[in-house]
């Protein structure tokens, strides 16, 4: 399964066309459209509002399997300084201006796009003061999305749609939808290289037949779901699921303290 994240109706269209997608309309939260192994959302515009889709998202897949994990592509538009318009870009760094903090983003080796350090800022960016490329949900897209899956499928591809010498405010929709529409042979090409990481990930997760009795016993929130599935992958990693045979001696309290004695595990190391 992967979640397409987008800011506006513009950029959705080509990519609901593409792929077929239908509209969800028993979710009125967000507009949300599902195909085969895939949805898309429509956040609207800004770092909050980006975060809030995804961790919808992530909550709405997880009520229909709770042991569903998912990858995440962040697709739109963006401004830079003299990058050509119609550039697609992947986001190697993410810098959120309004604190400084920096995330970094998996580097795939297999994409020949070209990698660039993204600005997530507050408003729209006219001056293109530094040498990078601005968008406004960038940074609220990859904190959310972090918190659901490992790094490798998480992507952030961004099309150039303005700089010095095209006006950010001479765009309009069918420009935002022409833009994206020229780059769907990119956007599936991510998307696959995103998907074949994720499959083979799938492929190595063994989880142990003890889970389900975990499952039983204790709750897990989300992200214990999330990291759960991260240490199984881990110690098979490291060739020593057997351990996970003589966790049931031990006294174990609730879900983190199962969590705390993995990750003392794998640390050990």
């Amino acid at each position: 399964m992967i979640n397409i994240i987008v800011a506006l109706a513009a950029e959705a269209k080509p990519i609901i066309a593409y792929y077929k997608l239908k509209r969800n309309h028993a979710i009125h939260a967000f507009p949300l459209y599902s195909g085969k192994d895939m949805n898309l959302v429509v956040t609207g515009s800004g770092k909050l509002a980006s975060a809030a889709a995804t961790g919808f998202v992530a909550g709405f897949i997880k009520n229909i399997d709770i042991e569903q994990n998912s990858a995440w592509l962040n697709v739109g538009i963006a401004g830079h300084r003299d990058r050509e318009c119609g550039t697609a870009v992947l986001a190697h760094k993410i810098i959120e201006k309004s604190s400084t903090l920096n995330h970094y983003p998996f580097v795939s080796q297999s994409l020949s796009v070209p990698g660039v350090e993204i600005c997530t800022v507050e408003v729209v960016e006219t001056e293109y003061a530094d040498d990078l490329v601005y968008d406004m949900e960038a940074c609220g897209f990859f904190v959310a999305a972090s918190r659901q899956t490992s790094l490798e499928f998480i992507q952030c591809l961004k099309i150039i749609s303005d700089n010095h010498t095209s006006n950010v405010y001479d765009l309009k929709p069918n420009n935002v939808s022409s833009l994206i529409e020229n780059n769907l042979e990119i956007i599936e090409e991510t998307k696959s290289d995103i998907m074949n990481l994720f499959s083979q990930r799938q492929m190595q997760i063994r989880v142990p037949a003890q889970w389900l009795e975990w499952r039983r016993r204790f709750h897990f929130s989300e992200t214990q779901n999330h990291l759960l599935r991260n240490l199984f992958y881990n110690l098979q990693a490291l060739d020593d699921m057997k351990y996970i045979d003589q966790i049931e001696k031990a006294n174990v309290k609730d879900a983190a303290d199962l969590i705390s004695i993995l990750q003392n595990r794998v640390e050990s190391y």
